[in-house]
């Protein structure tokens, strides 16, 4: 008899303990769960921030900062955001600095530790002047190829520079540009129906297709953008 009342008295016990495990676990009643859209918002506003650490103003010491070149697209394997480049000279030097998406990526956790440590890829400017050219991307089956037509282009003055634009699909797009470099400035050029147009951004759209706008869709345009201005345009 006494045996069965302990059994008895366990089993209150433990039922006790579990209706209170159970209301210890339960989800306070009208909690509502985080809202999806929320959730996005907050991602896209990380994106954002991270992107625009990366695009952050940069000026290597003895480098000007010659060509800056912006696009709406990412590119397969090389970052989490759009493309985006920066080419810079250095007076009497052959060398060209380039920053962009890939370098800033793979150096982002660096660089937001240390901000003023910054990150830049090297190439001779005598590879430029060359006949192959200057490879600045080629990845994912996009290029961006910078020769110059007459072989002299000058890291102190600067020069006339033909560019190759491509995506997987599509033609190459190509255009000319000048580069006057002087006293650590530099002003661009495009050569559009026989006129020099000043611009300080050259913008790469690719096209839309199926998978959205995707540079594996090939090259729509380029554009070359003065103080938020587009003032000529360079399609197939």
């Amino acid at each position: 008899m006494i045996g069965m009342m302990k059994l008895i008295l366990f089993s209150l016990i433990i039922m006790s303990l579990h209706a209170g495990a159970q209301s210890i676990c339960k989800a306070p009643v009208g909690v509502t769960p985080v809202d999806p859209e929320v959730t996005k918002s907050l991602s896209d506003i990380r994106k954002c921030v991270r992107n625009q650490f990366k695009r952050r103003a940069v000026y290597p010491a003895g480098f000007t900062l010659a060509l800056n070149i912006e696009t709406n697209f990412n590119i397969p394997f090389v970052g989490k955001d759009p493309y985006f480049g920066r080419v810079y000279f250095s007076p009497g030097k052959d060398e060209i600095k380039y920053r962009d998406e890939k370098i800033s990526q793979d150096n982002l956790t660096k660089e937001q530790k240390k901000p003023s440590s910054i990150y830049l890829s090297s190439y001779k400017l005598s590879d430029m002047n060359s006949d192959k050219g200057l490879s600045l991307v080629n990845g994912g089956g996009a290029e961006v190829v910078l020769s110059s037509p007459t072989h002299n282009f000058s890291s102190t003055t600067g020069g006339r520079v033909a560019a190759k634009v491509k995506g997987p699909n599509g033609k190459a797009l190509r255009f000319i540009i000048d580069i006057e470099l002087s006293k650590g400035k530099a002003q661009n050029y495009v050569i559009n129906n026989g006129k020099r147009i000043p611009f300080d951004t050259i913008k790469v759209n690719a096209k839309g297709g199926f998978m959205g706008v995707s540079i594996l869709n090939g090259v729509q345009n380029i554009q070359f953008i003065k103080s938020g201005k587009v003032l000529a345009t360079t399609t197939e």
